[in-house]
């Protein structure tokens, strides 16, 4: 797949009570948890944000970022490998197993199969 469409983006995310630029390229996952977004970043520590995971995929649906499951956004530039397809697992490069939901897993396959 060609990512160079998040090279140099920023998408602006709340965070802490101010708008903060993030660039595109440097999102690894965004997850709802616990009432709380996080921005999982590929340097850093993860940023809490005050946006909903619908609003933030909605800015980032352009660059590559999918919906595996009701709580986690990832960007498919960080797909490393699948790990079980019959639990629906893969790895993503920075080591972290993810599941993709029954309903979205053929969707993604074909998307990260491209």
């Amino acid at each position: 797949m060609d990512y160079s469409a998040q090279k140099d983006k920023t998408v602006p995310l709340s965070s802490n009570g101010n708008t903060r630029q993030f660039f595109v390229e440097n999102i690894v996952y965004i997850e709802s948890k616990n009432k709380e977004v996080i921005v999982y970043l590929n340097v850093g520590e993860p940023e809490i944000i005050f946006n909903t995971l619908r609003q933030v995929e909605d800015k980032l649906k352009e660059y590559d970022f999918y919906q595996i499951n009701r709580s986690i956004i990832v960007n498919l530039r960080y797909f490393k490998i699948f790990e079980c397809i019959e639990k629906r697992c893969f790895s993503i490069k920075q080591g972290k197993k993810m599941t993709v939901s029954r309903r979205k897993w053929c969707e993604f396959k074909k998307k990260v199969e491209k």
